[in-house]
């Protein structure tokens, strides 16, 4: 062995990434008694995917935020760090749609219009037989998946729906780029919340607010982290996988990556990983999703019967009232469309510059006012507060949200998204069985159990 080698660092694991998942990950492990581990964050803080923004009076989430009741991995784990989840506002009262200069308020979609009404209905209806052959774990495996995978998911959605503002409305209900996704994508996304039906349980946050998870899990550690560290390669050539980061070498008996499959692309990989993994990594697309807060004295949406969601127009598409309990005050959350394709599509967009707003926090700020005010009335007109998050840009992140594939990649490459290799394992939201905070937690929980059973020379567990 030469002396190069015996000065590099050993440790028996090596996890890439401290957010949820890289976290989850070494608690996991050290709970099963493996303790000589580390950490190697890119970012100069932890949470990854999860941030709290600091704006003074409060801390809001800029990231991964909501939860439900098909999380367990995520409930079991925030009940032993002592966090609360409570429900987010339900208050009665309509909700707000504005379709092509239309606006309407609404008791349940299409209140006024049965023919509509019956149609998204029956596009749902159809979405939900065919997410019944679709497994979280195997979406390769349902028996038309080569068929479903092969057409896009807004292709099925024009020819299901025949209406205009039916199309429209299945689209802001499902938060995903139609035109750049497959329909078996689609599909394997709502598989992940057991049906349609359970996507209506996302409904709880916490109270300390998500970043505190993170925060709570890194604290109770003994494992070392390592901020500012961003992996450059991987060498699995020998006994054990050297990892070079920014800050010097170390070798491990086991990795696990965190990051999204796009990002880990750009790690250099001794020797190449398999074709398959690289061509799933090649086409991972990015989700960019955003958060546009506005703080009002109180919420005053709910004196004029409304409930504080809304839908439909720019530069906000989706909007609801994500006031805190108890709380005098109003908050209104929107999310922009989340490309610059969906937003060309959506109507308003020859008035609103994607390319101008999105750049620009003043400037999209201003045009969210002016449709909180198109939505809920003159009284939206004055915020306390307007506070802006985007994930565009950010150097160890595709994004922030769910998983975006296109057509042809998930029934063909995607069973290596979760499969090791060699040492390698894999974790983070984008590769669990549930979505979001749940998938990440999850999928920890996972790559730490094949990591127990590897090195120990025993089985995986199922």
């Amino acid at each position: 062995m030469s002396n190069e080698s015996q000065e590099i660092e050993r440790f028996d694991v090596v996890v890439i990434g401290a957010g949820l998942a890289g976290l989850t990950a070494a608690r996991e492990l050290e709970a099963q008694g493996i303790t000589d581990i580390l950490i190697l964050e890119a970012r100069d803080r932890i949470g990854g995917r999860v941030e709290g923004a600091d704006v003074g009076t409060r801390v809001l989430q800029r990231g991964a935020e909501f939860t439900g009741a098909f999380h367990q991995d995520l409930a079991e784990l925030t009940a032993e760090l002592g966090m609360v989840a409570v429900p987010l506002p339900r208050h009665p009262g309509s909700t707000v749609r504005i379709s092509h200069g239309e606006r309407f308020e609404e008791t349940s979609p299409f209140a006024d219009d049965p023919e509509a009404s019956a149609q998204l209905e029956a596009v749902f209806d159809r979405l939900g037989e065919m997410v019944e052959s679709v497994t979280p774990d195997a979406p390769w495996d349902a028996p038309r998946a080569r068929e479903w995978d092969d057409e896009l998911f807004s292709s099925w959605v024009e020819r299901t729906a025949t209406r205009p503002e039916v199309r429209e409305r299945v689209l802001l209900d499902l938060p995903v780029d139609a035109e750049q996704i497959s329909l078996l994508t689609i599909l394997w996304w709502i598989s992940k919340y057991g049906s349609l039906r359970g996507m209506d349980t996302f409904n709880l946050r916490f109270v300390e607010g998500t970043s505190e998870i993170t925060k709570r899990i890194a604290d109770r550690l003994s494992t070392e982290i390592r901020l500012s560290s961003p992996v450059r390669s991987i060498d699995r050539t020998g006994a054990d996988a050297v990892i070079a980061y920014d800050g010097g070498r170390v070798a491990a008996r086991r990795v696990i990556l965190t990051p999204e499959p796009s990002i880990v692309s750009r790690i250099q990989m001794i020797p190449a990983l398999p074709a398959g993994r690289v061509s799933l990594q090649e086409r991972w697309l990015a989700y960019h999703s955003s958060k546009i807060y506005a703080v009002y004295e109180r919420p005053f949406w709910r004196d004029n019967g409304l409930s504080g969601v809304a839908m439909g127009s720019l530069p906000a598409e989706f909007i609801m009232d994500v006031s805190l309990p108890d709380a005098e005050e109003g908050i209104l959350c929107g999310r922009r469309p989340l490309s610059a394709g969906r937003w060309a599509r959506t109507p308003g967009s020859d008035d609103l510059s994607f390319t101008e707003l999105v750049g620009d926090q003043d400037k999209l700020k201003a045009a969210y006012v002016a449709q909180l005010v198109e939505y809920f009335g003159p009284e939206a007109a004055h915020p306390r507060e307007v506070h802006y998050f985007d994930w565009i840009g950010d150097s160890w992140s595709a994004g922030c949200g769910s998983l975006h594939l296109p057509p042809g990649v998930l029934s063909t490459v995607g069973r290596h998204l979760r499969e090791p290799i060699g040492p390698l394992h894999w974790a983070g939201a984008d590769t669990g069985l549930v979505d979001a905070l749940g998938g990440a937690v999850q999928s920890g929980r996972r790559a730490a159990r094949e990591v127990v059973s590897a090195l120990s020379g025993a089985e995986v567990p199922a």
